[in-house]
C-alpha cells in the first residue's frame, strides 16, 4: 500500500475489504477543521469539510471506482489535489481564489480530461493487455484495436459506465448538452439552461466565491464542451469496437421516440417543458397531472420524441391511477402505485381509481402542456401535440378555493416561523396578508412604502415611491387597489416594524430582498406573485395539506369571511383589502388609517400567534 499513497479500500469493522474499490483519502488537519466549523452556513466550502452531523470531517473520502490500486491512484491524484487546494485556501483566512487561479484549474481540468478521453491512458492499458497476450513485452506490441486488447477495453469501459449508451450514434442527451454549452456563448445567463451547471463546476474546479464563479462560467462552459466532445468520441469508439465483434448490447434505457425523430439544436426534454409550464402558469391543479406525465413518459425524454402512441399509452395508464395515490402509496411513483393498487384490489382491498372526471383532467392538462410548448415564444418546444383530441369532454371545473381554518393557520405559520429571523418574505409576506391584501401587492413593496400616520403604521399600496416618482416595476389590479392599507396587529406584535427598520438601515430599496419578480412578456409587465406563489403554496402543502382548494390566496378569501363575522362594514372591508365597492361610497385615504386599523384589529384569527 505504501506505493499508492492517498488511497484506501472500503473498510468494514475497521479493516479493509479485500477486492473492494479504492477510495481517495486525505486527512483533514486539526486547524483546518476548526476553520471549517467557523464557516457560515451559506459558504459552499462547508459541503466539503462538514459532515451531516455538523462536525468537521476527520478525513475526506471519495470513491475512485477502481479495484486496481494503480488505476485508483491515478484517479485519486486530481481529487486529492483539489482537496489540498481547498485546504490551502481555508488556511489563507478563507479568502476565495482569484479568477486567474480558477481559470488555471479549468485549463488543467480540460487538458487532463480530454487527454484521458482521447486515449493516452487507454493506449497504455491496451498495450498492457497485449503484453500479457504476447511474450516479449509491450515493445513488440502492434497498434491496439479489435485484435489486441480493444474489445477487453471496450467491455471494461461499459462495465464502469453501465448507463452509457452502447449505440454508435450520439445520444440525444449528449446532443442537447453540447447544444446548450454552445449557447452559453450567446448570453451571460444561458448557463442556467444547462442542468446542474454550477454543481458540476464546483465538483470539478472546487468551491468558489460567487463573484469569481460568475466571472469564469463562460470559460468553464467552453472547457466542459471540449471534455464532453472528447468523451463522446471515446464512447463511440468503444461502442464501435463491440459492434464490430457483435458484442454490443442494447442500451439500458430505451426512450419512446416518435417516428422519424432526430435530435436537433434547441431540443428540450419533457421535464424541462413541465418545469417551464409550471413556472409560467403556477397551479396546484396541474401538479398531479405533471407528475404523472413526468413519471410515465420520462423527464429526460425529448419533447419532440413523444408520439401519438405514447399519448394513447398515457391515456390507458391514467385510468389505472389510484385515487389519493400520494396518501396511500407515498413512497411509490404513480406508475408503481397503479401496479400496486391492482394487486391490492385483487386481494380484496379498496383502492378505487381516479374518477372519470379526474382522469379527463389529467389528459386535458397533458394536452395543455404541449399546446403551451408549441405556442411559447422563445423556444419551439414541440412540432405537434400528440395528446390533441384524446381528452374526454366534460373536464372538471376549476377548483373552488376555501379559507383557512384556525388550526390550519397555526400549522402554516409554525412552519413558516423558521424564516422569520432570516428577514425572508416566506414569513413576513403571509403575515402581512392577514389584512386581506393580494400577494403581488405585498411582494412589490418598497421600504419607503411602510409609513405612519399619527402613530399608526400602514402600507402605501400604489404605483409611486415616497418622492412621487412612478415605479415602473409596480402594478395594481384595479384603481381601487391603490390605497392606504393598515397592518394587522398580529404582524406588528411579531416585530414587523423592527424588520422594516433593519431593511431601511441596510439602504434596501425593496422591502423583501429575496422576492423576485417575473417579466410577463405577454402582458409586458412585472409579475410579483409568479415565483412566490409556488414557494408559499408548496409550504402549505408541506405544513397542512396538498388540497388544491387551499392556497396562499385563501388568506384573502378568509379575511373577508372573518371581517364579516366581526361585523366590519362592507365598505371598510373593501377599502382595507382593495376590492371594488359595489355601491358608491366614500374613498378612504391615509387620514382614515386609524379608523381602518381599528376595524382590522377586530378581525380575529383564533389562537394564532406569529
Amino acid at each position: 500500500m505504501a506505493a499508492f499513497k492517498g488511497i484506501t479500500r472500503v473498510r468494514r469493522n475497521g479493516r479493509e475489504v479485500e477486492g473492494s474499490v479504492y477510495l481517495a483519502r486525505l486527512t483533514v488537519p486539526v486547524d483546518v477543521r476548526r476553520m471549517a466549523e467557523a464557516l457560515p452556513d451559506a459558504d459552499p466550502r462547508r459541503a466539503l469539510f462538514i459532515g451531516p452531523n455538523g462536525k468537521a470531517k476527520v478525513e475526506l473520502l471519495e470513491t475512485t471506482g477502481h479495484v486496481d490500486p494503480r488505476d485508483a491512484a491515478r484517479v485519486a491524484e486530481p481529487i486529492i489535489t483539489r482537496w489540498k487546494v481547498a485546504v490551502t485556501g481555508l488556511r489563507q483566512g478563507g479568502t476565495p481564489e482569484g479568477v486567474a487561479a480558477a481559470l488555471d484549474r479549468i485549463d488543467q481540468w480540460q487538458t487532463d480530461e480530454v487527454a484521458r478521453a482521447q486515449g493516452f491512458e487507454v493506449e497504455a492499458a491496451l498495450h498492457e493487455y497485449s503484453a500479457r497476450l504476447r511474450p516479449g513485452g509491450a515493445a513488440d506490441t502492434p497498434a491496439p484495436g479489435v485484435e489486441v486488447g480493444g474489445v477487453a477495453w471496450a467491455n471494461a469501459y461499459f462495465t464502469s459506465r453501465p448507463d452509457a449508451s452502447r449505440e454508435a450514434e450520439m445520444p440525444a442527451s449528449v446532443f442537447r448538452l453540447l447544444d446548450r454549452l454552445d449557447a452559453c456563448e450567446n448570453g451571460s445567463e444561458r448557463w442556467r439552461d444547462v442542468e446542474g451547471f454550477d454543481a458540476h463546476l464546483e465538483r470539478e474546479i472546487g468551491a468558489l466565491d460567487p463573484k469569481v464563479k460568475a466571472s469564469i462560467r463562460l470559460a468553464f462552459a467552453r472547457a466542459w464542451r471540449a471534455v464532453v466532445a472528447a468523451q463522446e468520441v471515446e464512447r463511440r469508439h468503444a461502442a464501435m469496437l463491440l459492434k464490430i465483434v457483435g458484442e454490443a448490447r442494447s442500451a439500458a434505457v430505451t426512450l419512446p421516440h416518435a417516428a422519424g425523430y432526430e435530435p436537433r439544436r434547441g431540443d428540450r426534454t419533457v421535464g424541462e417543458l413541465l418545469d417551464a409550464y409550471q413556472a409560467a402558469k403556477p397551479s396546484k391543479d396541474a401538479v398531479a397531472p405533471a407528475r404523472a406525465v413526468r413519471e410515465f413518459i420520462g423527464a429526460k425524454t425529448p419533447v419532440r420524441a413523444v408520439g401519438r402512441d405514447d399519448a394513447r399509452r398515457f391515456k390507458n395508464f391514467v385510468v389505472r391511477i389510484p385515487a389519493n395515490a400520494t396518501k396511500f402509496y407515498p413512497k411509490l411513483s404513480m406508475v408503481e402505485a397503479a401496479d400496486r393498487a391492482e394487486v391490492d384490489r385483487a386481494a380484496g382491498g379498496r383502492r378505487p381509481v381516479l374518477s372519470p372526471t379526474s382522469a379527463a383532467r389529467y389528459m386535458t392538462y397533458a394536452s395543455m402542456f404541449w399546446n403551451w410548448g408549441i405556442e411559447e415564444g422563445e423556444h419551439l418546444w414541440a412540432d405537434e401535440n400528440p395528446f390533441k383530441g384524446l381528452a374526454e369532454k366534460g373536464d372538471a371545473a376549476s377548483t373552488q378555493r376555501r379559507s383557512f381554518k384556525d388550526a390550519e393557520l397555526v400549522q402554516v405559520f409554525n412552519y413558516l416561523g423558521r424564516f422569520k429571523n432570516e428577514n425572508s418574505y416566506k414569513f413576513w409576506v403571509p403575515a402581512l396578508l392577514l389584512n386581506g391584501a393580494r400577494l403581488s401587492e405585498i411582494c412589490q413593496l418598497r421600504t419607503d412604502d411602510v409609513r405612519d400616520f399619527e402613530g399608526t403604521p400602514y402600507l402605501d399600496i400604489g404605483l409611486f415611491d415616497a418622492a412621487g416618482c412612478r415605479d415602473e416595476m409596480k402594478t395594481v389590479k384595479t384603481p381601487e387597489s391603490i390605497r392606504a392599507a393598515p397592518i394587522h396587529p398580529l404582524a406588528i406584535k411579531a416585530g414587523f416594524i423592527d424588520f422594516v427598520k433593519r431593511r431601511q438601515a441596510a439602504d434596501a430599496e425593496r422591502l423583501f430582498g429575496d422576492a423576485k419578480p417575473y417579466w410577463n412578456k405577454k402582458d409586458k409587465e412585472w409579475d410579483w406573485s409568479h415565483y412566490q406563489s409556488r414557494v408559499l403554496n408548496k409550504a402549505i402543502d408541506d405544513a397542512v395539506t396538498d388540497d388544491p382548494a387551499l392556497v396562499i390566496h385563501s388568506l384573502r378569501h378568509g379575511f373577508r369571511e372573518r371581517a364579516e363575522r366581526a361585523d366590519v362594514a362592507p365598505a371598510v372591508i373593501d377599502s382595507i383589502a382593495g376590492w371594488a365597492q359595489k355601491s358608491v361610497g366614500r374613498k378612504y385615504g391615509d387620514r382614515d388609517v386609524p379608523l381602518l386599523a381599528k376595524n382590522l384589529a377586530r378581525v380575529d384569527y383564533g389562537g394564532l400567534k406569529l
